[in-house]
Order: structure tokens, then sequence, then C-alpha cells
């Protein structure tokens, strides 16, 4: 299925986690953890939270432009 923002919901916290990774690594900063992975069944909506957050870094960067 296609991503759709209206059926995207309860994400905020993995979306959260990624965006503070992204940020910090964009400041330079060394993290220990690299790597995040999401796992579940079939149809949770992995590919959506990759999309969706793909989406907001790709928002981000153009306001900062």
């Amino acid at each position: 299925y296609p991503y759709s923002a209206s059926l995207f919901v309860n994400r905020q916290e993995e979306t959260n986690q990624v965006i503070h990774a992204v940020k910090a690594l964009l400041r330079g900063e060394l993290t220990r953890k690299r790597t995040i992975t999401f796992t579940g069944e079939y149809g949770l909506g992995k590919s959506w939270l990759l999309r969706y957050i793909h989406e907001h870094l790709l928002e981000k960067f153009r306001e900062q432009r």
C-alpha cells in the first residue's frame, strides 16, 4: 500500500529517535549506537515509518537552506 499520512499514527517515538540521531550526527557528535532497527510483523507499518521519516527529514533540510 502507498504511504498515507492520515493512516500513519502512533509512531512519534520511533520518528523522534531517528530524528534525534540524525541531528546528533549533523552536529558531529559521536554516538555509540549508529544503527536503529525496526522489526515487526508484515503489515505493521515499517515501510511507512521509513517513508515518513524520509519525507520529514527532507522537509527539515529544505527549511534550513
